[in-house]
């Protein structure tokens, strides 16, 4: 391991060097970062070491796997002389939470992959770096070169790209960074201050009841509780070591597995673990995604919560201190995914480890989306990612609200997909400040019809560890943001649950004082004015919160109001013309008739259209939501003349090579005035626009993600343009 850590060093010096890197990511503590990874390495190194030295003086093992499958590494030695053993957590995944309506070929033509993303993952050991799934996508960060089984599944969840279509990930063209689960606090640390953006762990101590090599072996402190392993839902050192790392680096999400815990064990001299307050360690931390397992569903669009199914051994809360975990659910069980044993082998594989990727790479996509709307190095802070994947989530569970089993229930990238989408139309994502003392208020309309939802969270400062205990209640949460929302003198308060009663629905009556996550559900308004208010309790810690709001429900984001421009409406025969769509309230469909082009027909956002006979051609769009329809049409909108040729307005504009990689040549036969360009994508973000004075330009478009792009010409009054494609 000697490489590894000496590699450590490097960038610990070279981020130190270079600090004006920070700029990228402003808010991101890199000091703070290094010290803490430099600390981290220290202290895992020192009883990682006592450990192993402890584990062969008598006798037991440092490495092994179970008859589950499960990989089992030791790592320390706890302060009441337990051995902290880390264990893995063992398309139609896709398709449960809606990330393939996100992909290529979904219904919202957003087509997205992942490009430009880099994922990190912690994991039992390598991935198998050549198998076909992964093209050179995936780079490792440290030494271990011995690939892993669960490591490479995880990592085929995430990006495999799909050449077993059965076998595509979530994010198909994003990058992997792969690392050993050992040191993995340090090299967090680290990743987060280089610019780290999501991470997932599908792996976690060994907690209660644990499957050995000699059978079962209850892993708790008698001492304590003979009826429950203390650890279950208490906050710990490492729930605290991960808390501190995302406090210090606001853009990073760490994406944990709940654990496989609930109904383990003989139920012999300890009660089986479970069925509630079976979360761990780095799960119950306040600022990571927890997620949890289900069953898949077979028929996403008929989604109900009778369809909803959690997985039998997919670990419930509560914390210690009664916070609502897990967060969400994904499908868990039956998962198809990358294998070692071959580049070309897959397999099956169950459990909130095969959960967690499924969010991990969704995110990345909705990462991917964020940026391509708001530009390059844009991306959302983790407490925005986080509140959005919870506000957008499926109801799941036997009541409305939260609970301690499906966590805010079951994640739903689409939705979430349009969210970002409808706030180019209207302000429903938020990222403020609240200073101490400070109220923030925001009054929106309702139209009586739309349910209305706001949902905050924030990054929430490390927590205390307490002394070994048994279900200590004392709270975790350090600032304590109070949400609430008044009309016509009533107050509407958040979900909270009671983990005295784990069992019993949410309510929302009074305020909630233990997690960083508040949600607000008005389900039948009255249409009128809310106000959204946003306070605080005591004084806030650093004098001041960063927090994310997500908002439904608002007047003018019900039903869809539609419309649509073009870039030209007169053409010659054979030219193309790029349609947009300018529709408000959040339409989930599109369908665009184009008598007399080609093609006739499409779903697309902003469609590309041939005209090849001179006329004049109306053009008909119909958007849709779930709360209804609306349709345009405009007669005589192209017109297509037979011959432009010999006329002083021809631009005649080409562009080569393409499909481009890093140079794009743009010529223009027309001479005269000098002419503007625009590098658009199809989703309308300018990603570049410049003067053209002469005939050929070559354009760099090295930094362009790959996808589609239009280079549109204007001159003389007159537009053109030409579709071509980034490699």
């Amino acid at each position: 391991m000697k490489n590894k850590h000496y590699r450590l060093f490097v960038c610990i010096a070279l981020l130190l060097a270079f600090s004006p890197l920070r700029g990228q990511q402003k808010d991101t503590h890199v000091e703070a970062l290094v010290s803490f990874s430099k600390q981290k390495w220290t202290e895992a190194r020192e009883e990682k070491e006592a450990a192993e030295a402890y584990a062969t003086e008598h006798n037991l093992p440092i490495r092994y796997q179970d008859d589950n499958g499960c990989y089992h590494e030791l790592q320390s030695i706890n302060s009441d002389g337990t051995l902290m053993y880390y264990i893995s957590d063992n398309a139609k995944a896709a398709r449960t939470i809606y990330t393939n309506y996100v992909q290529d070929g979904g219904r919202n033509a957003l087509s997205l992959d992942g490009h430009g993303i880099e994922l990190r993952m912690w994991d039992a050991g390598a991935v198998r770096l050549t198998h076909q799934e992964f093209t050179g996508r995936i780079s490792s960060g440290d030494d271990n070169i011995t690939h892993n089984s669960h490591a490479t599944h995880v990592a085929g969840t995430m990006i495999a790209s799909g050449v077993n279509p059965e076998a595509k990930g979530m994010a198909c063209q994003a990058r992997l960074k792969s690392f050993d689960w050992s040191y993995d606090a340090s090299e967090m640390a680290m990743e987060a201050a280089e610019g780290a953006l999501i991470s997932n762990h599908s792996y976690g101590y060994c907690r209660g009841w644990v499957s050995t090599t000699n059978g079962w072996e209850w892993r708790g402190n008698p001492e304590i509780s003979e009826e429950e392993d203390y650890l279950f839902g208490f906050y710990d050192r490492q729930a605290r070591d991960w808390d501190q790392i995302a406090y210090h680096a606001p853009y990073y999400l760490i994406v944990k597995s709940a654990g496989n815990d609930r109904n383990e064990g003989p139920g012999t001299t300890h009660p089986k673990d479970g069925p509630y307050d079976c979360l761990s360690h780095a799960a119950v931390a306040k600022n990571v995604l927890t997620v949890g397992a289900i069953y898949p569903v077979d028929d996403p669009d008929a989604h109900n919560t009778e369809n909803i199914r959690i997985a039998e051994f997919s670990s419930f809360g509560p914390t210690d201190d009664g916070r609502i975990k897990p967060d969400i659910v994904t499908q868990g069980v039956d998962i198809f995914s990358t294998d070692d044993d071959a580049d070309d082998d897959y397999r099956n594989m169950s459990g909130t480890s095969t959960a967690a990727p499924s969010a991990s790479g969704s995110l990345a996509l909705l990462q991917q989306l964020w940026e391509d709307i708001h530009g390059q190095g844009n991306y959302l802070l983790a407490a925005t990612l986080k509140a959005l994947v919870i506000h957008t989530a499926d109801e799941a569970g036997p009541a409305d609200g939260p609970d301690y089993e499906f966590g805010w229930g079951l994640m739903n990238t689409e939705r979430a997909a349009m969210k970002i989408e409808q706030d180019q139309l209207v302000n429903v994502i938020d990222e403020l400040d609240l200073n101490n003392g400070d109220t923030y208020t925001r009054t929106i309309r309702s139209d009586g019809k739309t349910p209305i939802k706001v949902t905050i969270c924030w990054t929430d400062a490390p927590g205390t560890v307490l002394s070994a205990q048994l279900d200590p209640e004392t709270r975790m949460l350090v600032n304590d943001l109070d949400l609430k929302i008044i009309h016509n003198g009533t107050t509407y308060y958040p979900w909270h649950l009671n983990p005295a009663l784990p069992q019993d629905m949410a309510v929302n009556d009074t305020k909630n004082y233990v997690d960083n996550v508040e949600m607000v559900d008005i389900n039948n308004p009255e249409a009128g004015e809310y106000t959204i208010v946003i306070s605080h309790e005591g004084t806030l810690n650093e004098e001041h919160q960063n927090f994310s709001i997500i908002i439904s429900g608002m007047d003018g984001s019900s039903l869809p109001v539609v419309d649509f421009n073009a870039n030209k409406t007169e053409i010659s025969a054979g030219d193309e013309v790029v349609f947009e769509c300018k529709s408000k309230g959040n339409p989930t469909s599109r369908e665009w008739s184009f008598p007399g082009g080609f093609p006739s027909s499409s779903t697309e956002k902003n469609p590309v259209i041939k005209y090849d006979n001179p006329g004049t051609y109306k053009v008909l769009l119909t958007v849709r939501n779930n709360l209804g329809t609306d349709t345009k049409v405009i007669e005589d909108f192209i017109t297509v003349k037979e011959d432009f040729s010999g006329t002083d307005t021809e631009l005649n504009i080409k562009v080569y090579p393409n499909p481009a990689v890093s140079q794009l040549n743009l010529e223009i036969d027309y001479e005269g005035e000098p002419a503007f360009v625009q590098i658009i994508n199809p989703y309308g973000t300018i990603y570049k626009e410049f003067n053209v004075e002469q005939q050929q330009k070559s354009i760099d478009v090295s930094s362009l993600p790959k996808g589609v792009y239009y280079a549109i010409v204007y001159k003389n009054g007159q537009s053109d343009s030409c579709k071509f494609l980034k490699y």
